[in-house]
């Protein structure tokens, strides 16, 4: 009986000596990262000057090499067979096509043309051109209330037009009187998509707000050159052959309901024919929610051409890792 009684004590002893072993070591090594340490690090990477890091980017490289440079000092092995530590990942990179991308308004004497970046973009992103013309119709306030003013179209004929918006403001604080102006990713721009749709309407040019127009103005801005990645497989160990080049894609629909660009608002004002003081007028009379009649843009019809180049790159992963001291589990990784 004292030898078991005597057994369970030495193994109690023995657990709590572990257990105190691998909690005194855990916080050794928490003790050892500090605050003031991490703040480094973290101020450096999230530097406004690395504008994001984007996948790929000349900041992103930066990036990879620091971290590296310190992997390599606080004595981290590269894991790649070449003895690096960077891991090239391929990426597909499609970008709007300043080149092949245009907006067209054809005159009865003449035409005007407008080009991305400086002048439009489109909120459509898909690898596949497109295309949409039509007559024009202005919308003015009617698509931005809730609900919509479906009335002031009455009259209009909407099917295989190019409705003309303006770029409604934030949705209105709670307690704003009804059929205050609303917009953003809710349930009035979801409406008013619906509206549109339903009316056989093939496209919107929206002209963005004032705040927008003046903050690219300011900063003297053009549009985004926005990018959309594809990531492909990575095989360290037996890397496939570089792809064959692919052929000109056809023409395809875009997932949105709509076709649709956005335009500066001196490209606005050209397109509807209308001076710019007028189409500064019609946006302060939106903030005040006052009523701007829908009505159709004699005269004009418009042509939008969308196109996207698609290029192949590299970006790379930083990958290192710290040597097992175990003779039998040193094989075996655990991933952070």
């Amino acid at each position: 009986m004292k030898t078991r009684i005597i057994r369970r004590l030495t193994w109690a002893v023995l657990v709590l000596v572990l257990v105190g072993s691998f909690v005194a070591a855990q916080s050794r090594a928490l003790k050892a990262i500090s605050v003031d340490d991490m703040k480094v690090y973290l101020r450096f990477l999230s530097a406004k000057e690395f504008r994001g890091r984007s996948a790929p980017s000349f900041e992103l490289d930066i990036a990879a090499k620091y971290i590296a440079l310190e992997a390599a000092r606080i004595g981290l092995k590269p894991l790649l067979p070449d003895g690096s530590y960077f891991q090239p990942l391929p990426v597909e990179v499609t970008t709007m096509s300043p080149a092949k991308s245009y907006l067209r308004v054809l005159l009865n004497n003449g035409e005007l043309k407008f080009y991305f970046p400086q002048s439009f973009t489109t909120t459509v992103r898909t690898a596949g051109e497109w295309a949409a013309a039509g007559g024009m119709v202005f919308a003015g306030t009617a698509p931005n209330t809730t609900p919509i003013d479906e009335k002031a179209f009455d009259g209009i004929d909407l099917r295989g037009k190019i409705v003309v918006l303006l770029e409604a403001p934030r949705p209105a604080a709670t307690g704003a009187p009804a059929g205050a102006a609303t917009g953003g990713p809710g349930g009035a721009a979801a409406a008013r998509t619906q509206f549109l749709r339903n009316k056989g309407v093939v496209g919107t040019i929206t002209i963005i707000s004032s705040e927008r127009e003046n903050n690219l103005a300011q900063k003297n801005l053009v549009f985004d050159l926005t990018e959309r990645y594809r990531w492909l497989d990575v095989d360290t160990v037996n890397p496939a052959p570089a792809p064959a080049a692919k052929p000109a894609a056809a023409p395809s629909a875009p997932p949105a309901a709509l076709y649709t660009v956005e335009v500066r608002q001196d490209a606005g004002a050209a397109i509807l024919g209308i001076p710019s003081d007028d189409l500064s007028g019609a946006f302060e009379a939106m903030a005040k929610t006052m009523p701007i009649p829908p009505k159709a843009v004699e005269g004009r019809t418009v042509e939008i051409a969308v196109a996207f180049d698609q290029k192949m790159k590299t970006t790379p992963n930083v990958v290192a890792y710290l040597p097992g001291s175990d003779a039998v589990l040193k094989d075996e990784y655990v991933v952070i």
